[in-house]
């Protein structure tokens, strides 16, 4: 079972048939996290010190919209790589994913959003550079062909950029701005970044394959 709902959904509790899981029916509650071992969603309960762990045909997603296990964008692992081959990504780099890249893919493409990418997209070439999409505020970028470029405002301290050819992590003075694993790969030491006198920090990630770039991290 690949799990749909991210940490953070909003979800009712129904159809538990024990004396206890009764009690636990109509309950309203947030996903903590999945438990892989038990099979079974972690769900925090208002006033509830400890978290209940349900199996996810025992859960419905409460906010209309969102990632849900009753929805699912695609119907299973198979399906979910056709679509990323049709968003850019070579059969090479799908077939050598591991399991705990799969599970992330898996997360992030049960979105409406990244299916109507994907049925746009053709082919594997990079797309023309276009203009920078913005990131909940906190940094911007956009596909210039060869490489990725990120804009990053209001670092007018101290900034340590750490590239690495499957991750990326910026902290500024004491606070992370960017952290996390890249879908696609780069090359580290052609990759550059630079920092303004004005607090922009741009960085230059070059990619190993000119191909489309489905996102900055994961």
């Amino acid at each position: 079972f690949l799990p749909t709902m991210k940490a953070g959904s909003k979800v009712k509790i129904e159809g538990l048939e024990s004396e206890a899981g009764k009690l636990l029916n109509g309950l309203e509650g947030v996903v903590d996290h999945y438990s892989e071992r038990n099979e079974r969603y972690a769900i925090s309960l208002p006033g509830e010190s400890e978290l209940k762990m349900i199996k996810p045909t025992n859960l419905r997603n409460t906010v209309p919209g969102e990632d849900s296990i009753d929805s699912p964008v695609f119907s299973g692992e198979e399906e979910m790589i056709e679509h990323l081959k049709l968003l850019g990504m070579p059969p090479s780099m799908l077939e050598g994913l591991t399991a705990a890249q799969k599970k992330s893919m898996w997360e992030m493409t049960q979105k409406q959003s990244i299916l109507e990418r994907a049925k746009r997209a053709v082919g594997i070439e990079a797309l023309e550079e276009t203009k920078f999409k913005d990131v909940d505020g906190v940094y911007a970028w956009k596909d210039a062909g060869d490489k990725v470029v990120i804009e990053v405002t209001g670092c007018t301290g101290k900034v340590r950029c750490d590239l690495q050819h499957d991750s990326i992590h910026i902290q500024h003075e004491d606070s992370v701005i960017l952290n996390g694993s890249l879908f696609q790969h780069i090359a580290p030491k052609e990759s550059k970044w630079e920092q303004s006198n004005d607090g922009k920090l741009v960085l230059e990630l070059h990619k190993l394959q000119k191909m489309r770039w489905l996102g900055v991290t994961r």
